[in-house]
């Protein structure tokens, strides 16, 4: 199932669930007012269908109530923001074998992006490559929770030299539709470099 149909599903669902507390506060407030009967021809009845109706109602503000705080409780948000204050981290460098002499030795440079529609809706940062580093290539691994969201990672060449400077990173999403879910992406730029080590 995609997610563009999930997320009709989810909305209809939940319009349903608008519609049936709507319908369910309207009998309930013109049973209370006597303009409606409940119980069958006579009424006999009413009483105990107001009160079936009324604890009806109830229930469903208490559902819509913590559906609703659910909706907007945000306990990673300490998380995402660390998340965005993380720059790129240069990890231990791995040796690769070339024989005697000078060693060439990779090192990977580590930078996170997040954007979630109820916060900051996109995300960049940039990871320059080191003075003495040859930019050698580089991966995204990238984790959402909608398809409305998006990363990419595009290098940055140095017109005088033709070389990659920096590899830049960002992430966007779109809007939160009503009642659909909170749309969010978490994405991870790796990008591997060389250089000489004496």
């Amino acid at each position: 199932m995609s997610d563009a149909s999930l997320s009709t599903i989810v909305q209809v669902i939940a319009w349903t669930c608008v519609m049936l507390f709507v319908a369910t506060s309207l009998v309930t407030v013109l049973a209370l007012l006597g303009k409606v009967r409940l119980g069958g021809g006579d009424g006999s009845r009413h009483h105990y269908y107001l009160r079936q109706l009324f604890l009806v109602l109830l229930v469903e503000v208490a559902g819509i109530s913590i559906s609703v705080y659910a909706a907007y409780l945000n306990p990673a948000e300490d998380r995402i923001a660390a998340i965005r204050k993380l720059p790129p981290v240069t990890l231990p460098a791995d040796p690769v074998p070339t024989g005697p002499g000078p060693q060439v030795v990779q090192e990977k440079i580590v930078a996170k992006v997040y954007a979630t529609s109820d916060g900051p809706q996109s995300d960049t940062k940039t990871v320059e490559i080191p003075p003495g580093s040859k930019y050698v290539t580089h991966s995204v691994n990238e984790w959402t929770r909608n398809g409305r969201a998006t990363s990419s990672a595009v290098p940055v060449i140095d017109e005088q030299s033709g070389q990659v400077k920096a590899v830049r990173i960002s992430a966007s999403v779109g809007k939160r539709d009503l009642f659909g879910p909170r749309n969010w992406i978490g994405a991870e730029l790796v990008v591997t470099v060389e250089r000489v080590s004496t």
